[in-house]
């Protein structure tokens, strides 16, 4: 009978600590955050749509790093971290902007939107810490 219970302690003891590690949120790393928010700030340099093409590119790099499968699209990079985003609409709205920029011909893009983008994925990159 006591070898039972504790079979079943240790079943329960198992799943919790299973359940617990499922839910472990990945951290950025502080050297990749650096590195990310540097040659994010170095896109103003460049033309502001090729500045959000850049500074996107940038950051689904850094929230790959996060990822045990290799290969992930921009979404599901996006998708897998959103919700712990304190700017989560705007990550969407500059997702969706760069894939105008990409595909769509003719798009404006102003110096102030590039530098908001800029700032909001620095932002969010910064709450993976």
């Amino acid at each position: 009978m006591i070898d039972i219970l504790i079979w079943v302690g240790i079943a329960i003891i198992s799943t919790g600590i299973i359940v617990l590690c499922t839910r472990c949120k990945k951290k950025l790393s502080f050297s990749i955050f650096e590195d990310a928010k540097q040659k994010i700030s170095n896109t103003e340099k460049l033309a502001p749509s090729h500045a959000i093409l850049e500074a996107h590119k940038i950051f689904i790099s850094a929230l790959q790093t996060l990822n045990s499968k290799s290969k992930t699209t921009a979404a599901q990079a996006t998708q897998n971290v959103v919700k712990r985003f304190p700017n989560e609409q705007y990550i969407w709205q500059f997702h969706r902007l760069r894939n105008q920029i990409a595909h769509e011909p003719d798009i404006h893009v102003s110096p102030m939107q590039a530098e908001e983008a800029r700032r909001e994925f620095v932002r969010a990159l910064e709450s993976l810490l």
